[in-house]
């Protein structure tokens, strides 16, 4: 099975930022207190920006963009993948735009200096979390010189 989840995933462009595959460490001492085997997936060392899950997702996504010859990205929330797509764009060469919801002024002030560190440029939207989607589309459609369309 693992054979074949590699030659589903070796069909897809990656951006190359992350260590595959990931590590899984068993862990001895919890399996012999629960009488079952226990292991971790140690999404911390794939080597890359913040870690965590969301990593892969990152690599894969930057990957097509790369392969489709994008220059930029744009994504909305400020959340664990957004921050790591920060760090990965800057990595490929790729400009990010993130709308977020709300005022600059509401922004955790570390997240903010996450995206600044990695020169994402931020987008504010007040009118509320149901009005980033059309703020996204808006912005793309910006980006791409058209009129808002399908994201």
């Amino acid at each position: 099975m693992t054979d074949a989840i590699s030659d589903c995933l070796a069909a897809h462009p990656r951006a190359n930022l992350i260590q595959i595959p990931t590590i899984i460490h068993k862990l001895p001492r919890l399996s012999s207190r629960f009488g079952r085997e226990l292991y971790v997936l140690r999404d911390d060392l794939t080597g890359f920006g913040l870690g965590g899950n969301k990593t892969r997702k990152v690599d894969f996504l930057l990957g097509d963009a790369l392969a489709k010859r994008a220059t930029t990205v744009a994504t909305m929330k400020a959340t664990s993948f957004s921050r790591n797509a920060a760090a990965g764009a800057a990595a490929c060469g790729l400009d990010l735009h993130v709308v977020l919801p709300g005022r600059e002024s509401d922004q955790n002030p570390l997240s903010q200096s996450v995206f600044n560190r990695w020169r994402a440029r931020l987008h504010f939207e007040a009118d509320g979390p149901e009005a980033l989607a059309d703020h996204l589309d808006s912005l793309v459609a910006s980006l791409m010189g058209g009129p808002p369309g399908r994201r």
